[in-house]
């Protein structure tokens, strides 16, 4: 079965399927806004992700971009340990 994105909140409050499948360009910038958000969270410099900023892709890596719930990605900032290889993407 095939829904659109804004059928989804409701035909999850009817029933739970065992499984969906989401795709599509809306998808793909929730996913990225995740990931670019998380990234901070562990203090790593999303604009520095390569998958995060193809070229031919529009993205929303900027925080003022992305509605946040809860607390800020600040807030909750804990470093990561990054490898030597990957120093260079440390949030400033």
């Amino acid at each position: 079965m095939q829904i659109k994105s804004e059928q989804l909140a409701s035909q999850l409050e009817k029933t739970l399927k065992p499984v969906y499948a989401i795709h599509g360009d809306e998808a793909l910038l929730v996913l990225e806004a995740v990931d670019a958000t998380c990234s901070r969270i562990m203090g790593i410099d999303p604009n520095k992700v390569v998958y995060l900023n193809a070229p031919d892709c529009p993205h929303y890596n900027d925080e003022a971009s992305i509605t946040q719930t809860g607390e800020s990605p600040r807030s909750v900032r804990t470093d990561f340990q990054l490898i030597k290889d990957f120093a260079d993407l440390r949030l400033a």
